[in-house]
């Protein structure tokens, strides 16, 4: 029963995220039924709002995972039994999703983002939430949880890979959402805003510079975020370093894609080859093994 619930966990990983697959499924094996739980947990608080007929189901929902979280009530989900049992084995705290659930209230009453600080605040509880559920999974024995250079390099992960999604769904989400994350006063700064997005869409040999400069600004922010995993590293256990840290890589390296694709974000979505995800994790395995 409980390794068929982390099958289950495991099989909504894969489908959803070729690249966190990729990534993690270099774990141990009980590290890897841990992560893929709380991924399966996040993919269903996600789909409990974008799956919502209206708003008012969408709360509802996410009070319902609230109180779940809490103890006040049930789920009844094929991979609930492999959460349970990893949030306890981990000892995850409550907090740590119940910041996910206040990410998906941002989501659900979204508005336009008016500056950088409103942004990363919006990643940081959007996604900084599913690095502090992953921390306690992670880290090595003889690091503390708690640490104020872990936990904020685990939760940078989460910041990093949320502007990465951003940059890589800018077209996605106005066309599809009618949404732009993209914060105003950096629109403004390059002289942008929806109807030159549009325009660009539409026509995407006409990718102003201005549009590139920003884009390169926002990949300058989470390049930072991305930093301060690299620099933190040793606080994870050894048989999980190369799977935080090809994470961050392959992720980050959705930028390249951007970049190489003349910034085409917009009419366009861009990602890592299956190729480029096998050499990020081979050059990793080849530092790692210098030290």
């Amino acid at each position: 029963m409980l390794e068929e619930s982390y099958q289950a966990a495991i099989s909504i990983m894969k489908s959803a995220s070729k690249s966190f697959y990729a990534a993690f499924k270099q774990l141990p094996q009980e590290r890897f039924y841990a992560v893929a739980a709380v991924y399966a947990f996040c993919r269903w608080a996600d789909d409990s709002v974008d799956e919502a007929s209206n708003d008012q189901e969408a709360e509802e929902n996410i009070s319902h995972l609230e109180a779940y979280i809490i103890g006040e009530n049930e789920i009844n989900e094929d991979w609930q039994a492999a959460f349970e049992d990893s949030r306890r084995r981990f000892q995850i705290p409550n907090q740590a999703f119940l910041n996910q659930c206040h990410g998906q209230r941002l989501d659900l009453g979204f508005s336009a983002m008016k500056s950088r600080e409103d942004l990363i605040n919006y990643c940081r509880y959007v996604a900084g939430s599913v690095g502090e559920m992953l921390g306690p999974i992670l880290i090595a024995e003889n690091h503390d949880n708690q640490d104020p250079k872990f936990h904020q390099a685990v939760i940078d992960l989460g910041i990093g890979m949320q502007l990465t999604n951003i940059l890589r769904d800018v077209g996605e989400d106005l066309a599809k959402l009618n949404r732009i994350y993209l914060p105003k006063d950096l629109l403004s700064d390059y002289d942008l805003d929806a109807i030159s997005l549009r325009k660009m869409q539409n026509n995407p040999k006409q990718i102003s510079s201005n549009y590139q400069a920003l884009i390169e600004e926002i990949m300058s922010w989470s390049s930072d975020y991305y930093a301060t995993i690299e620099e933190n590293s040793h606080y994870f256990h050894p048989n999980c370093r190369l799977a935080v840290l090809a994470s961050a890589r392959i992720y980050h390296a959705i930028e390249d894609e951007i970049r190489q694709h003349g910034y085409n974000n917009l009419s366009r979505r861009n990602y890592t080859s299956k190729l480029k995800r096998l050499q990020i994790i081979s050059q990793l395995k080849s530092e790692l093994n210098e030290f």
